[in-house]
This record gives structure tokens, C-alpha cells and sequence, in this order.
């Protein structure tokens, strides 16, 4: 004997139970990517919550520049636009690399605090790692640059400079035009040879050694350790990233 049928009204009713349900966890999952007063042109344009959320976050480097916000508040949004490119996949990543410009004036802003500039670096870290067209907008707009300039700087203090190395190395990783870059900066050896005897516990790997390693400095840095002041020649950079221009 087969079960009476459920009457079709009931399975109306089951239906529409479902979806309310669904309706409000969907709901509450929106309401963490945006706030009410999003512009509704984004609303109605975009249909990914993740690049909605990067939207949304990348308001407060406006709010910043205009006097709106904190640094505090600055570096919590770029922190929560690095993981929303994270955790969104391609489409959030390269949503977010529209916004390296900023990122790019805001590391050279004096008024930035170091929480933001880490935070930043996290989310440069996060956009660059495996994304040619990434980095080489990281070197064109002087990205690159501006870390090192952090690396190098006497005032940083060793967690930023951790960050600093972590990010460069995700920039540059992959990339030779990146690579040769760093390579032909000869001051930056140094740095990274007494980076690289920091502690790197908190990390996955010794990126400043590692660094070293893809710009051909690694037999160097017992030479490198003896003297602040000693600064490579030519001579002394990678032939292979020497003759980089000869290849058709």
C-alpha cells in the first residue's frame, strides 16, 4: 500500500516555507558584504556579494582622503577587502586590483599609520601572489618601490618589515620583468639579508631568503652580513637576469 499523496496545497506550502527560510539566510549573508546605503547602480550591476563587499569597503579610502575616517578605520576596510579577494576567487581578486592605484597613494601618504600600510601590504600580498597583470601594474605604479622603501627604512618596525618582505615576494614571484627589478637595486640586498635573519616563525616560510633566492643573492648573504654599508655592483646580479632584454 502506497501513502495517500500530499495534497498540493501542502507542497505549495512546503515550498514557500523553504524559500522563506532561504530568503533570510541569504539575507543575513548580504547584509555582511553591504551596507544600506550602498549606492544602488552597484546593487543593481553587480551580482557577485563578493565584489559587492570590495565595493562597499573601498569606500572608507575616500571617506580617508577626505578627512572622514581614521587610519584605524582604513586599515579594518583594506584588511576585509584582501580576505573578500581572497575568499571570492579570480573574479574578487581582479575586482580588487582595480584599486592598486589607491593602494599606491595611500603606502606613499605620510599620513597613513603603519596599521594601514600593513594592512595594505596584506591585501597586496593576497591580489598579487600568481596574478601577472597584478604585478606588473605593482612595478608600473611604483608599488614595488614603495615597499622596498619601507624595507629599507630605519624607522620600520620588524613586524612591518616581516609584511614587507611577504609582499614583495608575492609581487615579484613568477614575474621576471618584477624580479629583475628587485635585482637591479642593489641597496635592497642588504635588507634582505638581515631580514632574512629575522624571525620568521609567524610565517609559512623565510620570505626574505626567499626573495634572495629568486633575484640569485643567496650565496651572498654571509658577505652581505658583514658590512651595512657594502652595496653589490653590476657584477654582481644574476647574468640571467642581466641579459632578460636579449630575449625575443
Amino acid at each position: 500500500m502506497f501513502p495517500d499523496a500530499v495534497p498540493e496545497g501542502s507542497t505549495i506550502n512546503m515550498l514557500e516555507a523553504f524559500m522563506r527560510r532561504l530568503s533570510r539566510k541569504f539575507g543575513n549573508i548580504v547584509r555582511i558584504f553591504y551596507a544600506e546605503d550602498l549606492d544602488e547602480g552597484i546593487l543593481d550591476s553587480e551580482k557577485n556579494l563578493y565584489k559587492r563587499g570590495i565595493f562597499r569597503h573601498a569606500k572608507a579610502i575616500e571617506e580617508f582622503v577626505n578627512g572622514d575616517s581614521t587610519s584605524a578605520d582604513l586599515a579594518d576596510a583594506i584588511a576585509k577587502i584582501g580576505r573578500l579577494a581572497y575568499a571570492g576567487g579570480p573574479p574578487a581578486t581582479r575586482c580588487a586590483g582595480d584599486f592598486l592605484g589607491n593602494f599606491a597613494q595611500l603606502l606613499a601618504t605620510d599620513e597613513v599609520k603603519n596599521d594601514a600600510k600593513i594592512a595594505i601590504m596584506k591585501t597586496l600580498s593576497i591580489i598579487t601572489l600568481g596574478h601577472l597583470e597584478h604585478q606588473d601594474r605593482c612595478e608600473a605604479l611604483g608599488i614595488i618601490d614603495d615597499v622596498i622603501g619601507i624595507l629599507e627604512s630605519k624607522a620600520t618596525p620588524e613586524a612591518m618589515l616581516l609584511w614587507a618582505s611577504y609582499c614583495l615576494h608575492n609581487m615579484i614571484v613568477g614575474n621576471i620583468s618584477c624580479m629583475e627589478c628587485v635585482a637591479n637595486m642593489p641597496a635592497i640586498h642588504n635588507t634582505l639579508a638581515h631580514a632574512a635573519e629575522m624571525d620568521w616563525n609567524a610565517f609559512a616560510r623565510n620570505y626574505a631568503s626567499d626573495i634572495m633566492k629568486l633575484i640569485g643573492l643567496t650565496s651572498k648573504i654571509p658577505v652581505l652580513l658583514q658590512s651595512d654599508a657594502k652595496i653589490l655592483s653590476s657584477n654582481d646580479i644574476p647574468k640571467i637576469l642581466q641579459s632578460i632584454g636579449s630575449i625575443s
